[in-house]
């Protein structure tokens, strides 16, 4: 308590003015996080930067601003993270190694291997241009939409059913061939889901 009584006398022994504005930049400071990609630590660090370029009062508009701008970038950090790995599995086009049953650890003499080819169909949409275009700019959902699509249920990137995942997928898992729409022929909804363009009702132009 002294040591914090001694900093404030010599502030004020150095000209130093308290003033509202700089009180409330004060207290948003001391709300952050001590540690991580929001703390304080973090939000000096940018108003060092601001402020060694145009020295001044540090003002609380620009203590939120930059608690703002460390949100805003982490989320489209995570976004974008997000984005890669949806995109990577709906590249997956290779042949799947089929689950070894009990029954195929049996071998039973001219028994050919079973094999599965699990190819995507050919692509609709001539080039990925448009799901593209849809990962930063989603499409509102159109009129003609199935009603999965209308009511917000996920759509299965390996099978092209609705209520499940791709890792989910039962044919997937037992390794029946791709099925879904080629991975150029799906778009990003607002709200966040991809849906086939068969889904959607719509045609590439």
């Amino acid at each position: 308590i002294q040591a914090v009584h001694k900093d404030i006398e010599k502030l004020e022994s150095d000209g130093f003015k308290w003033m509202k504005d700089m009180i409330v930049g004060m207290f948003y400071q001391h709300g952050a996080p001590v540690a991580g990609p929001f703390s304080m630590e973090a939000i000096n660090a940018a108003l060092d930067v601001k402020y060694q370029a145009n020295p001044g009062a540090i003002k609380s508009a620009d203590v939120r601003a930059e608690m703002q701008a460390l949100i805003t970038n982490r989320s489209i950090t995570i976004q974008a993270d997000r984005n890669v790995r949806v995109m990577a599995a709906m590249k997956v086009q290779s042949p799947m190694q089929v689950s070894r049953s009990s029954y195929s650890q049996r071998p039973t003499r001219n028994q050919p291997p079973r094999q599965q080819q699990a190819r995507a169909p050919k692509p609709v949409c001539p080039t990925p241009g448009e799901r593209d275009k849809s990962w930063w700019d989603p499409i509102p959902i159109p009129c003609g939409a199935v009603e999965n699509v209308r009511n917000g249920d996920e759509q299965c990137f390996w099978c092209g059913k609705f209520g499940h995942s791709q890792d989910a997928c039962k044919a997937r898992q037992v390794g029946r061939s791709k099925t879904a729409m080629h991975w150029n022929d799906w778009h990003r909804v607002v709200g966040g889901r991809m849906y086939s363009i068969d889904a959607l009702g719509i045609r590439p132009n």
